[in-house]
């Protein structure tokens, strides 16, 4: 596995989201509307639930493979996510918060109250259930309520299992795979994809993976990078048509997105050619990105609408923002919690 490749998916996982969230900018685009009519890119943030319970397995339960899982295990994991995840989310929540005369006066909230309410439920990783009843512009915090929630369930599940550690995990698959599809507000609970991910990494460590991969890596790039690419749109094409099957419709997509996965992962070779090393630059600051994307957007739109009529332009510019917004967060946030990390808490043996 390459460390490189995972950050590629990262990279065009958060170029799905930001494509989802362009209506900001461009709603009445017909080119926009037919292409987002089409393709449902809000996927972005399944392959993200991938990408992350495959690196549960490889960070958390690799480590504590034969052995039974100890308080201090757990406890180590704990202050690896919080401070991975905290700092970031606090920063961009608080400045959602500070700015919360311009989302007023942009008519995206009715009071105050609720932009309170969006940031309680950012700080306290809730914001599934919040925005789940509170609908809101800034509703993509329910990502990072989904995922905190599944951190703290899965070392449950570990200690309470010793053996056959999958089995839990896909109990609760199943279970969430079969929630019906006339509850609206389900996706904001979806973690299909993060025990997918989860299940393929338990996958990764037999011999039957090995002898794939080998395979994998005998084909040429061009038939790897044509099978990642149509997992990709086969993910975004078929998301609307099955949203009607409800938590099934999450389980296919996962899937589909588990195959472009293992696909660009497990070769050897860099897939998209010169594509790759941007998307791996894009892919070090998604998860910066992701969390100041939408307030960036909303703040260039604000600062510019009276003054420029090109709504393309102005998407550019909030693109632009956006991206320079991620940098530095990433290098005076996320990096300055990762040399905290790795100063005060002892890495896995």
């Amino acid at each position: 596995m390459k460390n490189s490749n995972i950050q590629l998916l990262r990279g065009i996982s958060i170029l799905l989201v930001i494509f989802t969230h362009l209506g900001v900018f461009i709603p009445n685009s017909r080119t926009f509307q037919l292409l987002h009519s089409f393709f449902d890119t809000s996927i972005g943030v399944d392959l993200f639930f991938i990408i992350s319970g495959y690196l549960m397995g490889e960070t958390f339960l690799k480590a504590i493979h034969n052995k039974a899982l100890s308080s201090e295990d757990a406890i180590i994991f704990y202050k690896k996510r919080i401070l991975r995840l905290y700092s970031p989310c606090f920063f961009w929540a608080t400045l959602i918060l500070l700015f919360s005369w311009i989302w007023l006066d942009l008519k995206y909230f009715k009071e105050f109250r609720q932009i309170l309410g969006v940031f309680f439920g950012a700080i306290t990783f809730t914001g599934n259930f919040y925005n789940a009843t509170h609908p809101t512009v800034f509703g993509y915090f329910w990502s990072l309520g989904v995922e905190m929630q599944f951190y703290i369930l899965l070392p449950l599940l570990v200690a309470l299992t010793v053996r056959h550690r999958w089995f839990p995990c896909l109990i609760l698959l199943l279970a969430f795979t079969a929630v019906p599809g006339g509850i609206k507000t389900w996706w904001m609970f979806r973690a299909n994809g993060l025990f997918i991910g989860l299940l393929l990494w338990f996958f990764t460590q037999t011999t039957s993976c090995d002898s794939i991969t080998k395979k994998l890596n005998q084909f040429p790039i061009i038939v790897v990078t044509t099978i990642f690419s149509l997992a990709i749109f086969s993910a975004c094409y078929l998301s609307y048509p099955y949203k009607i099957f409800g938590g099934v419709a999450h389980t296919i997509i996962a899937l589909i997105l588990a195959l472009a996965f293992f696909s660009v992962t497990f070769y050897e070779k860099p897939v998209l050619g010169p594509f790759s090393k941007p998307l791996e630059a894009l892919g070090d600051i998604s998860f910066s990105l992701y969390l100041c994307h939408l307030p960036i957007f909303l703040m260039t739109k604000y600062l510019l609408l009276d003054h420029i009529t090109n709504h393309y332009f102005i998407a550019a510019m909030g693109i632009l923002m956006a991206i320079i917004s991620a940098c530095l967060s990433y290098r005076f946030l996320e990096r300055r919690s990762q040399k905290i990390r790795h100063n005060q808490i002892e890495p896995y043996r």
